[in-house]
């Protein structure tokens, strides 16, 4: 099993990863593009696309069925907001670009029906200057994800930070997986996932979450993009499938995004700065005074 750790949900600091953020947005919070369909998702990550002169330009990833509606969404054109049309509780479901942070660049088609088989559920949007961030939000994620994807292996600990669970933790309980998954669109098999199941009180992955970056326990690094399932188990492409389809890199952290609650945890960064109750491998953390 994987750690084991419960957040205090009555903590005096709690970041809502529905709301609107200052920009730059941290990852892992609820972003979607504006359609008519109106739903929202999770920005998984800020990556990095090689633009073949030694350059990079910033992106952020996402779902297919997040960032491009299900194949729907408009190369070089569909706009990527922050929050989701359906969370933005100042403009709710408008067409308003005023809340803009990215546009889509490119998707790998979902393919739907007998006989089709899929890999990856993966869309790029090619963030505005100073749009987003490399961390989760610094009071109760878990800071950046490393720059080193690693291959999933059964009984691997992870963690993810998405719109709507926020920070969950769990652990590998299989590798190339052959799911189906029911899109609004239709059904598509999916084969070589990643399926994963929480370790802890809460659920690792619900409606939401879709496009949320999972990361290895307690280093952050990347090892799949949630997509799928939601209870008892979840499901995600394996990260290393997704980068390599445009070649993306994880850049560096910012200066200023840390380790987040695991920092204050003990468990990444620097020493513990609160208190940490340690009963067999069971982590309480409350801010409260």
């Amino acid at each position: 099993k994987g750690p084991r750790i419960a957040l205090d949900r009555n903590a005096t600091v709690q970041s809502d990863p529905t709301a609107f953020f200052s920009r730059p947005v941290p990852i892992g919070v609820s972003s979607a593009p504006i359609v008519a369909d109106c739903y929202s998702g999770t920005l998984g990550c800020k990556v990095l696309r090689e633009n073949g002169d030694g350059t990079f330009t910033s992106y952020a990833l996402s779902n297919n069925h997040v960032f491009a509606d299900e194949n729907k969404g408009v190369r070089n054109s569909t706009v990527i907001v922050q929050p989701s049309p359906g969370d933005n509780i100042l403009d709710f479901c408008s067409t308003n670009t005023a809340f803009q942070i990215a546009t889509l660049s490119d998707f790998v088609p979902l393919k739907f029906g007998a006989g089709e088989v899929n890999v990856v559920d993966a869309a790029i949007a090619r963030v505005l200057s100073g749009a987003v961030r490399t961390g989760t939000p610094s009071d109760d994620g878990y800071g950046s994800p490393g720059t080193e994807p690693v291959a999933p292996i059964v009984g691997l600990p992870v963690m993810k930070y998405g719109r709507s669970t926020g920070l969950t933790f769990g652990s590998i309980i299989a590798i190339n997986v052959t799911v189906t998954v029911a899109y609004s669109t239709g059904n598509a098999l999916f084969n070589g996932q990643v399926a994963y199941e929480s370790s802890g009180f809460d659920l690792f992955s619900i409606p939401g979450d879709s496009g949320s970056l999972v990361v290895t326990f307690p280093d952050a690094e990347p090892v799949a993009l949630n997509f799928a399932g939601g209870g008892a188990t979840a499901y995600g492409n394996p990260i290393q499938k997704v980068i390599e389809v445009w070649n993306l890199h994880f850049p560096e952290p910012d200066p200023d995004d840390g380790g987040g609650i695991l920092e204050v945890l003990g468990k990444r960064g620097r020493p513990a700065s609160t208190i940490v109750f340690n009963f067999d491998d069971f982590f309480f953390f409350s801010t409260k005074k």
